[in-house]
């Protein structure tokens, strides 16, 4: 065993729990299990060597399933056609999903999943035979998942809502070069409205196709939230609305803003809640916009995002100065759009 250390186990402790290359933590790191011995007492080899450990640590067991593979495998029904969490290194390469009552794939809870090839097809079983209001998809990267897909297929989709969701709270990954294929022929070309729903921006969508070969575009809506020095307590909202649509890195965003009340704050005026960060290597990009219900405007509002918000200006004869409280009412409507290129 030179190399490794030993973990001594109760003798209650079943070593059939154990596999080669489970993750054991403990507070000074983590370790790995390379082979166990049932001989005399019950025993697991462990490496790189515990840098510290006193006769008291507890170690943990994770109990992860490592290096996974499927190849060309069809998978046919089950609520869930395969349920990941906790497994690191599963790898899928081509066949088939299908007939899944209610996802194809659920990726969550520490799970990294390597995906290619893979069609994903007619699921969302149980809206037919359970529940018509279901919410159903065909690959759901849920909190804490990480996926990274190439060269998927979406096709026969009309039970599922989403044929890729990703949760906000997912670590990330990325689906690229895959074939959404619309159940409805006027459809092609259009943007994913229904078919995808992307909320971690950490997550890239890019290189995808509809059946005919054109660039599919990841599309979805965001909260604007107006600030006023920086501050957005106080400010009430008769409405507010924002969309956008992402193709590669370059991310189009719109925004409709109604107040009812601008609050007490004062200072520069400036709009948060950008659905992506600006690339900070990039400079602020000009945007459009118009302003109604405004007190005092002297100039042309004028907006740029930067970063992580969008930043609201006025003409002046030498230039352009912040636009401040002063300008604005309790009714006063924002209205804009910008195209930037996003954090990376």
């Amino acid at each position: 065993m030179a190399g490794d250390d030993v973990l001594h186990l109760d003798a209650g402790f079943l070593l059939t729990d154990v596999r080669i290359g489970d993750k054991i933590t403990y507070d000074g790191g983590v370790v790995y299990a390379t082979r166990y011995s049932n001989h005399t007492e019950k025993k697991v080899s462990i490496t790189p060597a515990p840098a510290s450990a006193p006769a008291s640590a507890v170690f943990k067991l994770e109990r992860m399933s490592r290096n996974i593979q499927f190849d060309n495998c069809e998978i046919v029904g089950g609520r869930y056609g395969l349920d990941i969490s906790g497994s690191e290194g599963v790898q899928i390469h081509g066949g088939m999903i299908r007939d899944c009552g209610q996802y194809g794939a659920l990726v969550h809870t520490g799970a990294i999943v390597d995906i290619d090839g893979t069609t994903f097809s007619n699921s969302g079983v149980m809206r037919v035979k359970l529940s018509p209001s279901a919410a159903t998809r065909d690959v759901v990267v849920g909190a804490q998942g990480t996926l990274r897909a190439d060269k998927l297929i979406f096709k026969d989709g009309q039970r599922v809502n989403y044929n890729l969701l990703v949760d906000v709270d997912a670590i990330g990954g990325y689906l690229r070069d895959s074939i959404f294929v619309p159940l409805d022929p006027d459809s092609i070309g259009k943007p994913l409205t229904a078919h995808a729903s992307i909320s971690s921006d950490t997550f890239q969508f890019s290189g995808n196709r509809d059946a005919k070969g054109r660039s599919v575009l990841q599309s979805g809506t965001w909260v604007p939230d107006l600030r006023i020095g920086g501050v957005g307590t106080g400010i009430t909202y008769g409405a507010r609305l924002g969309t956008y649509m992402v193709w590669e890195d370059s991310v189009s965003i719109d925004w409709d803003i109604t107040l009812t009340s601008k609050g007490s704050n004062t200072g520069p005026v400036s709009v948060a809640g950008l659905p992506f960060d600006q690339d900070e290597d990039t400079a602020n990009t000009v945007g459009m916009t118009v302003l109604s219900a405004t007190s005092g405007l002297t100039g042309t509002p004028l907006c740029r995002v930067a970063n992580t918000v969008i930043e609201y200006d006025q003409s002046s004869a030498t230039g352009a100065v912040s636009l401040t409280n002063a300008a604005l009412t309790n009714t006063t409507r924002f209205r804009g759009s910008a195209v930037y290129r996003r954090e990376p």
